[in-house]
């Protein structure tokens, strides 16, 4: 249910940003994706730096072979572990991926805010947990982050809507699209 809150309220600020319908990309179009593990493409080789630690962004993410495609001018600035904040902000020396998106930018692609909600940290822990009551485990699982409230993905709608804004006035000629997070479990069953 969260999740579709936040995928519509990052549709309807496009909407509120006064986006209209944009051209077709043409090949040399800039492109920007910006994100969090699951843009990066951590565990997937190879790795785009040689010391890929801490954004594990992998040559072979979704990013780069929509790029390879259609044959667009790629600044893959998403990074494993990055929140909304890390759009807007720095990471340590890292600049905020916002920083990439300019006047030439014409695509830009969003895969953001699992972390806002400790997302994986809680699949993660919950499956340590599980893992424990079968083995000795129990010792080096951590415990499991808080649930996020409803306030959590007011706030989380709340800056993603503000990155859209900032997206339409560093680009106003730009599309953008917000990608959605893959299911990791299915909805039903084991």
């Amino acid at each position: 249910m969260a999740n579709t809150i936040i995928r519509i309220a990052a549709f309807a600020c496009l909407a509120l940003a006064g986006c209209t319908t944009a051209p077709s990309l043409s090949p040399g179009s800039k492109y920007v994706a910006m994100g969090s593990s699951f843009a990066a493409g951590p565990g997937i080789p190879t790795y785009v730096d040689a010391t890929p630690a801490p954004c594990m962004r992998s040559d072979a993410n979704y990013a780069h072979q929509l790029a390879k495609r259609k044959g667009l001018a790629l600044v893959d600035v998403s990074c494993s572990g990055g929140t909304t904040l890390h759009l807007t902000g720095p990471r340590n020396t890292i600049p905020p991926q916002l920083d990439a998106v300019d006047a030439d930018t014409r695509l830009v692609t969003i895969t953001i805010g699992g972390n806002d909600v400790s997302y994986i940290g809680r699949l993660t822990a919950a499956s340590c947990a599980g893992l424990a009551l079968v083995s000795s485990a129990a010792a080096a699982c951590n415990p499991i982050p808080q649930a996020p409230t409803e306030q959590t993905y007011a706030d989380l709608a709340t800056r993603m809507d503000h990155i859209a804004k900032d997206v339409r006035r560093r680009a106003p000629s730009a599309r953008l699209i917000f990608v959605d997070y893959l299911a990791v479990l299915p909805a039903k069953g084991t």
